[in-house]
């Protein structure tokens, strides 16, 4: 646990708020223990999976925010080596928490994102600010794993590509969902794929939204 914890920190946390990390993608194993601290800029080329039994926390404040985006994009910090300065949506990755990780979402904007998913309980959002990308935030509970102690507060979700056609989708078909939203939130769907594009989709009967 130890040794997983520090060397992934060091990557992350080198120089703690401000500082920048270029990755392509990683995961947070079982009895890993991983913090991105307030600030931290994150230049991705992959995607980010924590495992069952590992924890991810985005420790970002209303002042100082993680900001997580493609390598491509040239707007914040310093210009990553292969930049071609021409972001796209997906570039910046998918978040996946898978059932039986554990983590919290505390002001992180995730530029050009490639979806951001929740698929265990216990997961608080707060200030999540999903820009530029395809996928959206998507709450799925797993087989027999309820998802009912989950607040999401202040979301900003935006999905302006496609495959997805939802900036916000909760799948209550194989087990409860049952997020609770507080604050302001922002939903927009600008996608042209599919017919039923649109801003929220809510499906499957363990559903149950307040």
């Amino acid at each position: 646990t130890g040794s997983c914890t520090s060397a992934l920190d060091i990557y992350a946390n080198p120089l703690g708020a401000g500082s920048q990390w270029i990755f392509e993608g990683f995961g947070v194993g079982a009895g890993c223990v991983m913090n991105i601290n307030p600030g931290t800029i994150m230049k991705n080329k992959g995607s980010v999976i924590v495992y069952t039994g590992g924890r991810l926390n985005f420790n970002g404040t209303v002042g100082n925010p993680i900001i997580m985006t493609s390598i491509n994009d040239d707007t914040v910090g310093d210009v990553a080596a292969g930049s071609s300065g021409t972001p796209a949506s997906g570039q910046g990755g998918a978040v996946i928490y898978s059932d039986g990780s554990a983590g919290v979402v505390n002001y992180l904007e995730h530029r050009y994102s490639n979806g951001f998913a929740i698929q265990t309980n216990g997961i608080n959002l707060t200030g999540l600010k999903l820009t530029g990308g395809y996928g959206g935030l998507n709450i799925t509970a797993q087989i027999g794993s309820d998802i009912y102690s989950m607040v999401i507060t202040d979301l900003y979700a935006e999905e302006s590509s496609n495959p997805s056609p939802a900036a916000l989708t909760m799948n209550g078909t194989n087990a409860v969902v049952a997020p609770t939203f507080v604050g302001n939130h922002t939903i927009i769907q600008t996608g042209t794929q599919f017919a039923n594009d649109r801003g929220i989709q809510v499906t499957g009967t363990n559903a149950n939204v307040t």
